[in-house]
């Protein structure tokens, strides 16, 4: 794979950090990608190919004492060279619970640097409907 984007998070279960867990990315059910936590941190490397890739959902997973949890809904979609997270911006907190899945939680702050999905700035909160990133996360204009 030529191509690839990063997941800076955290992982909490019913509201509790789970700090080693095992988490992995797939795209169209093929893994792409798998990490251990580490003091709670998962740094994750998804890996593809933009001319193929580009916009595909990816579906992750978590690992939890050998128990294997589907984590659906994540409004994550492949963007070559694109980080959703950072340690300057906030770790995406992925949670794990319920009929709910994972939720991503991001920033309020609309003065946030904004991008396009081809990683170009924009001068500030988009007008226009569609999806964009926010300090490394996917947001959806309606």
């Amino acid at each position: 794979y030529p191509d690839n984007m990063t997941i800076l998070a955290t992982l909490e279960k019913d509201g509790e950090p789970i700090a080693d867990a095992e988490v992995a990315a797939f795209i169209n059910g093929e893994c792409r990608g798998t990490i251990k936590g580490m003091d709670g941190h998962y740094f994750l490397t998804v890996l593809g190919v933009s001319a193929e890739d580009t916009h595909k959902t990816i579906a992750l997973k978590a690992w939890i004492d050998g128990k294997e949890y589907d984590i659906d809904d994540t409004g994550f979609y492949f963007t070559s060279d694109t980080s959703y997270g950072s340690f300057v911006d906030g770790l995406v907190k992925l949670t794990i619970g319920g009929d709910t899945g994972i939720k991503s939680m991001t920033d309020s702050d609309d003065n946030a640097d904004w991008y396009d999905l081809q990683g170009r700035k924009l001068n500030g909160k988009p007008m226009n409907k569609g999806v964009f990133i926010k300090n490394g996360n996917k947001q959806v204009v309606k």
